[in-house]
């Protein structure tokens, strides 16, 4: 069995990379041959420490020509497109699709604002993503919502879809210990608080990182209780939200920003953590939440 991922590879870690990079090792430690592609490449900060990772360089278009010439000659049983942002896969979706000859195609979409933004989108774009979706032998559902979704109003057989969350649990166990300065960063904020929240995402306003600041602000108000909070923060932002949320981060006292952590980094300061909290209004209950779960 030959598998090809198409998708993200960290860096940067966000929910699509981890969750790919965890399932290339999980194939092969169930004897699968598995290629990832990664399409994430920035500023040729590529990981080339697993030969079976193909790093696509260059611009969008670039990239694109790259990955249509590839999936044009290579010999996979299975090519699996991991997307979060589908109204990006369309356009160049039809044409790398079409170069897929004898491989079961088969998509997962990651991102859980995909249905609503379907309802509300035009009926142009509506019908391009039917047709899209239609070009697959089988599509990954991450959730019921999903799945009804695919079913009843793509028109999508149920035989071709599968109800699999995205979280897999890290194969590495995840001994690492904290470099002294985080550790004694974390403890200091301890020290000064009741209980220390932690929040993770891309710097978004649809992560809800001012509505945590705003009730933990509320329950130090109401209950006499000192709530930290650690933010961590990847890649990608909205930068004039950045500037509004940090104006508000300044004023509030008990804080720790990280940046841009290694899942294994990230599991520690989970550990530290007294609760995770995602109040984000589009993701999909996707891979932290499901790790936080098993962390406690």
């Amino acid at each position: 069995m030959r598998v090809l991922s198409i998708g993200r590879w960290p860096p940067p870690h966000g929910g699509v990379s981890v969750h790919i990079e965890r399932l290339h090792r999980y194939l092969k430690l169930n004897h699968v041959h598995s290629v990832v592609v990664n399409q994430s490449v920035r500023n040729n900060a590529a990981d080339y420490s697993d030969k079976n990772v193909i790093n696509l360089m260059g611009t969008k278009f670039q990239k694109f020509k790259q990955l249509r010439a590839f999936l044009a000659h290579y010999d996979a049983d299975i090519v699996h497109f991991h997307t979060s942002l589908f109204r990006d896969f369309i356009p160049g979706g039809f044409f790398l699709v079409s170069k897929i000859k004898n491989a079961q195609k088969v998509v997962t979409i990651h991102s859980g604002g995909f249905v609503s933004y379907y309802h509300s989108t035009n009926p142009i774009w509506k019908l391009l993503a039917r047709r899209m979706l239609g070009k697959f032998d089988h599509i990954i559902a991450l959730n019921e919502n999903q799945a009804s979704f695919y079913k009843k109003e793509v028109g999508v057989d149920t035989n071709s879809i599968s109800l699999i969350p995205s979280f897999l649990s890290p194969i590495d166990n995840f001994h690492e210990k904290l470099d002294d300065k985080l550790n004694e960063a974390i403890q200091d904020l301890k020290l000064r608080a009741d209980y220390v929240l932690l929040i993770s995402g891309r710097v978004f306003d649809f992560y809800g990182f001012d509505l945590l600041i705003e009730s933990a602000d509320e329950i130090m108000r109401k209950e006499s209780k000192k709530i930290g909070i650690i933010f961590v923060f990847y890649t990608a932002q909205d930068d004039e939200y950045r500037q509004q949320l940090e104006k508000k981060i300044t004023a509030y006292k008990h804080v720790l920003i990280l940046e841009d952590l290694t899942p294994e980094t990230f599991f520690q300061v989970m550990k530290q953590s007294d609760v995770y909290v995602r109040p984000t209004t589009v993701d999909s209950y996707g891979v932290t939440v499901p790790e936080a779960l098993s962390n406690s």
